[in-house]
């Protein structure tokens, strides 16, 4: 497995995926730039830990094109292929590819937080929300990114067709965005307007918005949960997901043709 990783590692090291790591800082430094001239044009206050908890929705795209370009390239030029003919399991390939991506995205995410934060404070100020909140909530996104991880490698190890793989993906994203967005919306008309939802329908969309990473993400971004738990309760919802997609895969991957 350790050898399965490190050669994962070098693999990214000589491949362009590595670019991420530069569109990730120029995305944080972006973010600055931004709410620098929003705040100086509109005299608006700029709550540094939101610039960070906002991210969660791009972080799934990222996540997704980075995924599906290392699985990708390892079926277009036969990686995988030479992996099992040199004796490596299935399971251990799959899992290797996980822990390496999972590792990379939590780097990318901590190099984006420290942007953030570093150059973020000085600029608009101190942290507004208690120190254990924004720290509970940069935990639950590091959960959202393992599942991100999760599922896009669960699709991507188990059909070939690259192309096929990022469309699918991306089609996931987009439809967790219009679900969480619906799904919240019919939740706060019938808290605001009192509109009549019956008790076991909220539950259902309370339930699927926390299963959502995307859902998740948009909690986290306005600093409360559904129902009205701790933020205790994504970190769970998270390692469920990824832990049946990866049960799954790892079946699945198992008795996969690879041709």
């Amino acid at each position: 497995m350790i050898n399965l990783i490190n050669s994962n590692i070098e693999r990214i090291r000589r491949s362009k995926l590595k670019y991420i790591f530069l569109i990730v800082i120029f995305l944080a430094i972006l973010t600055i730039i931004y709410n620098y001239l929003k705040i100086n044009s509109i005299n608006n206050i700029i709550i540094v830990e939101d610039l960070v908890l906002n991210c969660g929705v791009v972080i799934g795209f990222i996540c997704a094109i980075m995924v599906n370009f290392f699985i990708g390239e390892e079926y277009t030029d036969g990686t995988i292929r030479n992996k099992i003919i040199l004796g490596y399991s299935r399971y251990k390939i799959y899992l290797a590819n996980l822990i390496t991506l999972i590792s990379i995205a939590l780097i990318c995410y901590l190099i984006y937080v420290g942007i953030i934060f570093g150059l973020g404070i000085p600029i608009f100020g101190n942290i507004i929300s208690s120190f254990n909140d924004v720290i509970i909530r940069l935990i639950d996104l590091t959960f959202i990114i393992i599942a991100y991880i999760s599922i896009y490698t669960f699709i991507s190890q188990l059909i070939n067709n690259q192309v096929i793989t990022i469309s699918l993906c991306l089609l996931i994203m987009i439809l967790q965005i219009f679900s969480s967005l619906l799904f919240v919306t019919k939740l706060e008309d019938s808290e605001y307007y009192d509109t009549y939802i019956p008790e076991n329908t909220k539950v259902i969309y309370e339930t699927m918005i926390n299963i959502m990473p995307v859902g998740q993400a948009y909690e986290i971004k306005n600093g409360r949960t559904l129902p009205e738990d701790s933020f205790e309760i994504l970190w769970i919802y998270s390692s469920i997901t990824s832990s049946i997609l990866t049960i799954i895969g790892l079946i699945i991957f198992k008795r996969k043709d690879i041709n």
